[in-house]
């Protein structure tokens, strides 16, 4: 499912296998976008964000952390906005 594959994502970049969490995250997110879900796509780009910025692209997980802020907001998913909302105002210090 794709709760597990976001799981597994998540456990990759904890244990510090960015590479591997980026790799699981991309298709992912294209997968989320097309079931047309808005919570799962949300967490979906939050975490290929979060693999993006671990991986050392941060320019590249801005707006997919932004993204995944308003889409959270939007869908009543505190703790998932808390989390975006603040990889974005980290970002713009």
């Amino acid at each position: 499912t794709l709760r597990a594959e976001l799981a597994r994502i998540r456990a990759e970049r904890e244990a510090g296998h960015w590479a591997k969490a980026l790799e699981l995250a991309r298709p992912l997110v294209d997968r989320a976008t097309a079931i047309d879900w808005p919570p799962i796509h949300a967490e979906a780009q939050f975490r290929l964000a979060d693999a993006l910025d671990w991986s050392g692209d941060a320019a590249a997980a801005l707006p997919l952390y932004e993204s995944a802020a308003h889409t959270a907001l939007a869908t009543g998913d505190d703790a998932l906005f808390v989390d975006a909302s603040a990889q974005v105002t980290w970002a713009y210090g």
